[in-house]
This record gives C-alpha cells, sequence and structure tokens, in this order.
C-alpha cells in the first residue's frame, strides 16, 4: 500500500517526488525502444491523498455504464478488483471469465455450480476465480474473475480482467478495512499479467514502464498522477520540479 507520512514542508513551496519503474517480466512479446522510438500516447491517472489514512488512490471508471471507482494503490498488488454486487454495480459490459478459457490464468481454481466434486467439463457454471487480498486487514479470498471496461485517459479499454468481489455475500466483510472509507477495492502496480501497467502495455505495446508523481506533503492541495507506458524522460512527465527516485527489483525474493 502506498501511504504518506507527515511531512514539515511549507505548502508554499511544492515539491514532488516521482517513482519510475520498469515492468520487464510483463511479456516475451517485442515492445517499442524508448531510445528511438516517438513518444506515443500514455495513460494517465490521478493520484489523490486520503485525509484521514494518508493513503494514496485513484479513480477511475469502470463498466458500461462508467461507474467512478475509487481504488486504493498497492504497489505489491497483483491485479484490480471492486466491489461488483449487481444493486450497487450495474454493467452491461461485465462478463465472467470461463475456467479454462484462454483468459483464465494457468492453474487457477474454477467455481462450479451443478457439480459434484472439481470442475469437469458439462457442469452447468465453470466461473475461474482470482485471488484477491487486502494486507491491511490480512484479507486474503478468491473470487470470480471478470473482463469489464475501463475509462482512462479519455479512453475506452474493453476487455480489462479484474476481480469480482460480493461484499454481501457474507464473508467479505473485511475486505475494505483499513482502507479510505471512499474506496471500493484496490488497484495492484506489481510485476503481475493482471496488474494494471502490465494489461495496458501488452494491449496497447507501450513502453513497459510506469511513473508515479505526487505531492510529498499531505498539506498540499491537489493531487499527482501516475503514468503508464512512460518513464521520467517522457516529455509529458519531464519536469525540472521533480526529484525522481527510481525503484528496482530486489534479486532475492522476500516473499513466502
Amino acid at each position: 500500500m502506498l501511504t504518506m507520512a507527515s511531512s514539515s514542508c511549507s505548502a508554499a513551496t511544492i515539491h514532488f517526488i516521482l517513482l519510475s519503474i520498469s515492468l520487464f517480466s510483463v511479456s516475451s512479446l517485442p515492445l517499442p525502444d524508448e531510445s528511438t522510438s516517438k513518444p506515443k500516447k500514455i495513460f494517465f491517472l490521478p493520484i489523490k491523498i486520503d485525509a484521514a489514512t494518508n493513503m494514496f488512490y485513484t479513480t477511475i471508471g469502470i463498466g458500461t455504464p462508467q461507474h467512478s471507482t475509487n481504488l486504493v494503490i498497492d504497489l505489491g498488488g497483483e491485479n484490480l478488483w471492486h466491489d461488483c454486487i449487481n444493486r450497487r454495480y450495474n454493467a452491461s459490459s461485465k462478463r465472467k471469465i470461463v475456467c479454462k478459457s484462454k483468459k483464465c490464468p494457468e492453474g487457477a481454481a474454477c467455481v462450479s455450480t451443478g457439480c459434484i466434486g472439481p470442475y469437469k467439463p458439462g457442469c452447468a457454471i465453470s466461473d475461474c476465480t482470482i485471488t484477491v487480498s487486502n494486507p491491511l486487514a490480512q484479507f486474503s479470498s478468491s473470487y470470480t474473475m471478470v473482463e469489464d471496461t475501463i475509462f482512462l485517459s479519455h479512453t475506452y479499454i474493453p476487455g480489462f480482467l479484474a476481480g469480482c468481489v460480493d461484499l454481501d455475500d457474507g464473508l467479505s466483510g473485511n475486505a475494505l478495512q483499513g482502507l479510505p472509507r471512499t474506496s471500493k477495492g484496490i488497484i495492484g502496480f506489481s510485476h503481475s499479467e493482471l496488474a494494471l501497467p502490465s494489461q495496458l502495455v501488452l494491449s496497447n505495446k507501450l513502453i513497459p514502464k510506469f511513473s508515479l508523481c505526487f505531492p510529498s506533503s499531505n498539506n498540499l492541495k491537489g493531487f499527482g498522477n501516475i503514468f503508464i507506458g512512460a518513464g521520467g524522460g517522457h516529455p509529458q512527465v519531464e519536469s525540472k520540479f521533480l526529484q525522481t527516485t527510481p525503484l528496482v527489483v530486489n534479486p532475492v525474493a522476500t516473499g513466502a
């Protein structure tokens, strides 16, 4: 999760921090060479700060009709998940991912209705599942994977893969625990193929990089941006006011 500690910076002096992260492992497909390619359109999202929790979050449009959804930024998150119960989220563009289909990740579990035992051909319903998590609440569970339309940078992007969480199922009561009150889920920025940057890079043949630019003080009004498909050298990202901080991948695995 991205949180911001208190700062003694004067509100009259504006400082920004830029984190540029490369996604070297998102694909084996040939991608544009940043040194020779002309700058292309990049995707950008706003970064906002929740005053109560000091957490960074962003807002994206999901579904058709478009639902404006606040999602907490998690640099270690593997995917995007949000509350999608039909009573609060009714989108005609939402489609479940069928188990064993090309879009269902290899090794993903399946939820089958009308079957006895594990998934097998001929089951009435066979949904591909995805693991969603909230580290703050030590919450992790499997939910149906869906594809839906998202809206970024004045562009509709169909077929985006995400986790669909039913907060009214009696099992997900603490899924949003510890998150800002207005947030409806988490948006992941890890090297996972289902993370937001990875999906956008592959589907749009972008440079495998993203950058986060946000104010260094919680006292500053306004918000920064997330740039996907460009690093600190991109003309839309570069500024004399920026302090850049590159992030590198730890060669030693720290996960369980």
